[in-house]
């Protein structure tokens, strides 16, 4: 009587063993999913929430960028919100739409993407992007612009040194499409700012092969209207 009694709870135990490691399973088939998510954007999640800003203040964070983008071409091809991870994914940015307000306020940031020419700077069609990022408050903005500016972040990123604008930083990556992009960062209060640019036709170039690559988004950061440079003249188109 005593092994029919302990029978059932055995097979009880066993059944109970067969789902725990079915759960255990099926955890690490997901984990490697999210593990394979999280190799292709390494700081996806890692980056604080944006602010909320009023239609005003999103016309605002439009006009820093358009400073920026409006010399290099009569017209953008995109622009919109985007969320903090664009820097990693370099997602397209999305239109302000209703569905987007909480309150009466929109996520706070704005992009701006144009095919540059200026002959000046030696930009025919060159793919150009100018962002904004508005955070709650300035360790917000300074926590993102760690990260964002972190080689660890970009596939095979290497960093440059930066004498204008002041304050910011330089890197040279690969981005998600497998083109050489150059970007520069530039922190101000809860503001961080990014510029970028990559050839048309999707060949890159490096300090190698293009040396005033670098420089030229430099110098059209220092437009910004928050960039502090010495001489903004110098970043815009005759």
């Amino acid at each position: 009587m005593s092994t029919r009694a302990r029978l059932p709870l055995l097979l009880a135990c066993l059944a109970a063993a067969i789902v725990a490691l079915l759960s255990m399973r099926t955890s690490v088939f997901s984990g490697a999913s999210a593990g394979s998510e999280g190799a292709r954007y390494p700081c996806r999640g890692a980056e604080p929430p944006l602010a909320r800003g009023s239609v005003d203040e999103i016309k605002q964070l439009r006009a820093s960028v358009l400073a920026v983008v409006g010399p290099l071409a009569e017209s953008r091809y995109q622009w919109g919100a985007v969320p903090p991870e664009v820097v990693w994914s370099d997602g397209s940015p999305s239109r302000f739409s209703a569905s987007g307000l909480v309150d009466g306020k929109f996520l706070a940031s704005f992009e701006m993407r144009v095919w540059a020419k200026a002959p000046a700077l030696r930009l025919a069609n060159v793919d150009t992007v100018a962002d904004v990022f508005l955070f709650t408050n300035p360790g917000d903005a300074r926590r993102f612009f760690e990260a964002a500016s972190n080689t660890h972040c970009h596939r095979d990123g290497v960093p440059r040194a930066v004498a204008q604008p002041p304050g910011g930083r330089d890197l040279i990556w690969d981005n998600p499409d497998g083109v050489t992009q150059q970007d520069v960062f530039l922190l101000s209060g809860s503001r961080v700012y990014r510029v970028s640019d990559v050839p048309r036709g999707g060949g890159g170039y490096s300090t190698a092969t293009k040396p005033g690559g670098i420089a030229t988004v430099n110098r059209l950061a220092c437009a910004l209207p928050e960039a502090r440079c010495s001489s903004v003249g110098s970043s815009r188109s005759p």
